[in-house]
């Protein structure tokens, strides 16, 4: 169903000296008849017709005048508006583009009419896709609304109203919405014609946006409110009020207020029978919506069948007027998927979800659900079962960490230096893009007096130059034979692949855990020659609180590398660990799947939902109330976590290209102040400068030990290979070509998102602390690491919280973790909490010298024994517990 997010058709009056522009006699009159007809027709939303009168009028108009007059190209904007409504947004795009070529060929850049043009072109591509495009063009049109007309101009609120439809385009609904908040009243107060028509188009565009942000109480309060604004905006029947009631009673629907439903149903029947018939699809969109209200609450009576007659009907409807990939059909095959299922149809609610995926609208819980049924029942066969839901099991999950891993197996796959490169400039400059935008939707949003125009105007710039960066570099890629969907969207692995790239003493878990404690939750195991799909009986509720148990046993706060360092001194007692928590958690993940993981020493695992919190190495396979009688999970398997099954895919390829030739470079005991700071009031979290806080951070010269010793196991020239005190630095980093090494190692503090800068100002992303120097402030945050180019085997953060948040349900990998893997790190060790100095430096040297002396021994397998001989064998008492030995997990497999 159309929805129509912008009004741009009117005609505005700019007192400019272009305005005096004529055609004079008898052709302005003739055009002041035809525009009348036009509008009449626009009125009552006949756009068909609207665009039959305005097709002849401009030919007659360009032979009088020629392509340039200003009228002319107004007229060419109101035929791509009437276009753009009659759901031709392609052909739209084009003819508002073809005149706005003319504007800048022939106008000056703050001409208001060719201002009013950059605002109609923005709202084209926005409305076709292109909305990060739109973005700098309705910005800059926006900011000159504001400060030449002012914020109560009618122009101006229309403006800033078509700059909200683009940020709610690109994802950025809280600033949408606060846009409509604004804008609304003010329209409300100007009271005009024109300004209570706009009015009805924000009052809907944020109802909408209220029910597409999962807040349907207010978008039901918003609608109401719509409807009312319509009758006075509207003919009865008018698209806009059809469009209005139809979207109102599935919101009604969510909200389970069905007496108010059949009301709105009925009115919105009455309204499609005298605008559309029967053969349309806002009748299709009826049946649906009928459908679900005649189910709910049915399940087993002949209401229920006749929901599901309803359901069909409305999907063979749109299967009659629409190619079968359209996201509206999909919709549609989704419902009617649940509602088969819901009857027990289990094949036929398979292969319902099934064509709802092709035609873009999946849905993990139909699927999933559609599946085991059918597999349960018999209506398809095991094997199909099984590949079908291990392709779902990659599909059907999204992470930044998985996006980042998957860029770096195109880029690994593709091979081509030149073509590859391309790539990462091309991802480059979209990931520089969003900052971008992430940054105007921050200054858009500030008062008044605190608006910073300088720094907007230079952004708006930057966004437009990126802009057409962007698609020239696309054009290359093109020729290049580079499909843009092969940047973001990974062929999934088929099982057969998966399963020949593991040993026979490997097995690959992926635990999918949906994010809703109804959500049904499974894990796929699979080894060379067999695979499992079970379902987890498992609350998330429960599993999340027993994960956070877990987490606060384990509480480092001493001679940590983080900015934590002056909170109180306490380690962790070696009584509380919670082993309670630990059992329970195997329990419910691990224990299911015993018997396929029986004999194989090493797990691939992807952790998802609040399993991502938590090392696999520290649960506990036995109920016991010692931590001395724990039967860790370690002793019998070594852990490679994956963000991704692509990182199966990146290793076996990485075995097949070209290795960097340098063995190792580190960075260690890097200078953080001038050493006078006293030590218990090093910290990062003081009232203190930027560079104060560099310098308040705790030394950790034990680190340049660490540095050293892995340096020499690797077999690299120490003195070439470790950077230390000032050569530890930022500047040095940037200056190297990392490309060269195949192992970077990081031994310093982690900090994170959210540690002081200032008293009033916190760390924006997160970030390694090295030597300050030569124009750099020794803060390398994600960002900066995200522009380094690599090529190495392993990148090791033996800092701290590199992992992944402490909350359960946190990003699969953290901001540091993503951004090195993004720069080309085809494995990682990182932390998940802040790890204890000393015992840090004791396991990753003892790690480096076990592969040091067996050649043939895997990082996952060398970790392994480290671990172990940590617990079995402890330099200090207190390192058997697992805050010592447990932080690191391995990410990738960097042999």
């Amino acid at each position: 169903m159309k929805q129509i997010f912008f009004v741009i058709l009117s005609v505005i009056v700019f007192m400019s000296p272009v305005a005096a522009q004529v055609l004079g006699e008898p052709m302005e009159s003739y055009i002041r008849e035809q525009e009348a007809v036009m509008d009449r027709y626009f009125e009552t939303g006949d756009y068909q017709n609207a665009e039959a009168v305005l097709r002849p009028l401009i030919a007659k108009a360009t032979e009088a005048a020629g392509p340039a007059h200003i009228k002319v190209l107004r007229m060419r904007q109101a035929l791509a508006n009437v276009i753009r409504l009659q759901g031709r947004y392609n052909d739209a795009l084009r003819e508002m583009q073809d005149a706005y070529d003319i504007w800048e060929k022939n106008y000056l850049k703050f001409n208001p009419y060719r201002m009013d043009a950059a605002m109609q072109l923005a709202v084209h591509l926005s409305k076709t896709g292109n909305a990060n495009d739109a973005l700098p063009l309705a910005l800059e049109a926006t900011k000159f609304a504001e400060s030449v007309w002012g914020g109560a101009n009618e122009q101006t609120m229309l403006w800033q109203y078509n700059t909200a439809g683009i940020f709610k385009e690109l994802g950025y609904w809280d600033e949408a919405l606060r846009i409509f908040d604004g804008v609304l009243p003010r329209l409300d107060a100007a009271n005009t014609p024109k300004t209570r028509h706009y009015a009805c188009s924000v009052s809907q565009e944020r109802a909408r946006l209220l029910r597409d942000m999962n807040r349907p109480q207010e978008a039901a309060q918003a609608y109401e409110e719509t409807l009312k604004r319509d009758a006075a905006c509207f003919p009865p029947n008018h698209p806009e009020i059809v469009h209005a009631l139809g979207e109102y009673a599935l919101v009604l629907y969510k909200v389970r207020d069905f007496d108010r439903m059949g009301q709105i149903m009925d009115q919105w029947h009455d309204g499609l029978m005298a605008s559309y018939g029967e053969n349309s699809l806002p009748f299709a969109e009826y049946l649906g919506n009928r459908a679900l209200m005649k189910s709910h609450g049915t399940l087993g009576t002949p209401a229920f069948e006749d929901a599901l007659a309803d359901m069909r009907a409305s999907v063979l409807l749109r299967e009659k007027l629409l190619p079968p990939d359209h996201s509206f059909i999909g919709k549609a095959y989704m419902n009617l998927g649940a509602m088969e299922n819901d009857a027990g149809h289990y094949g036929i609610a398979w292969q319902m979800a099934l064509r709802a995926e092709q035609a873009g609208q999946g849905s993990r819980q139909l699927l999933m659900d559609t599946l085991l049924n059918a597999r349960e029942s018999g209506e398809i066969p095991e094997d199909e079962a099984l590949s079908q839901a291990f392709r779902l099991v990659q599909v059907n999950h999204n992470s930044a960490a998985r996006a980042a891993y998957e860029m770096l197996a195109q880029r690994v796959e593709l091979g081509d230096t030149a073509k590859t490169e391309n790539m990462r400039r091309f991802t480059d400059m979209q990931r520089r893009q969003d900052q971008l935008q992430r940054d105007m939707s921050y200054l858009a949003a500030l008062p008044s007096a605190e608006r910073r125009p300088d720094t907007e105007r230079d952004i708006r710039a930057e966004m437009e130059q990126l802009s057409a960066q962007i698609n020239t570099l696309g054009d290359t890629l093109s020729q290049q034979d580079i499909p843009f969907e092969a940047m973001y969207q990974t062929k999934p692995l088929s099982l057969a692949d998966a399963q020949a790239m593991l040993s026979p003493q490997e097995a690959l878990v992926i635990f999918d855990i949906g994010p809703e404690d109804w959500d049904r939750h499974y894990v796929f195991v699979a080894t060379q020659d067999r695979a499992e799909w079970r379902e987890l009986h498992v609350s998330i509720d429960n599993l999340k609180a027993a994960i956070r148990d877990l987490r606060a046993s384990i509480d480092l706060r001493m001679g940590v590398r983080a900015g934590i360092a002056l909170k109180k001194p306490t380690g962790p007692d070696r009584n509380a660990y919670d082993l309670y928590a630990a059992h329970w958690v195997y329990t419910q993940t691990f224990a299911p799947i015993a018997d396929m993981l029986a004999g194989k020493d090493h797990i691939y695992t992807e952790l998802r939902g609040p399993l991502s919190a938590v090392p696999p190495q520290l649960l506990v396979r036995n109920d016991v109330a010692a931590q001395a009688q724990a039967d860790w999970l370690v002793r019998h398997h070594a852990v490679t976590v994956i963000p991704s099954i692509q990182s199966l895919k990146v290793t076996t390829l990485a075995r097949q290209t070209a290795r960097a030739g340098k063995p190792f470079l580190g960075f260690a005991d890097p200078i953080f102040g001038d050493g006078t700071t006293p030590p218990d009031q090093q910290v990062a979290s003081l009232d203190v400068t930027r560079a104060a806080m560099r310098g308040a951070l705790a030394p950790l010269p034990e680190t340049a030990v660490e540095v050293r010793a892995v340096a020499q196991a690797v077999g690299a020239p120490v003195a070439q290979s470790v950077r230390q005190q000032s050569t530890a630095s930022e500047a040095d980093l940037k200056h190297e070509d990392l490309r060269d090494y195949r192992v970077l190692y990081f031994a310093t503090h982690g900090l994170v998102a959210g540690d002081m800068v200032t008293a009033d100002q916190q760390l924006a992303e997160p970030a390694l602390a090295l030597t300050a120097g030569q124009g750099e402030d020794g803060l390398l945050t994600a960002s900066e690491i995200a522009s380094l180019r690599l090529n190495a085997d392993w990148v090791v953060l033996s800092a701290c919280n590199t992992a992944v948040g402490d909350e359960p349900g946190a990003e699969a990998l953290s901001g540091l973790a993503q951004a090195f893997t993004y720069a080309g790190a085809r494995a990682l060790m990182v932390s998940h909490w802040p790890v204890e100095s000393r015992s840090a430096v004791a396991l990753m040297t003892d790690l480096f010298a076990r592969r040091a002396a067996d050649p043939t021994l895997s990082a996952a397998k060398a970790q392994q024994q480290a671990i172990l001989a940590m617990i079995d064998a402890p330099q200090r008492a207190e390192w058997s517990h697992p805050a010592y030995w447990a932080p690191f997990i391995l990410v990738g497999n960097p042999d």
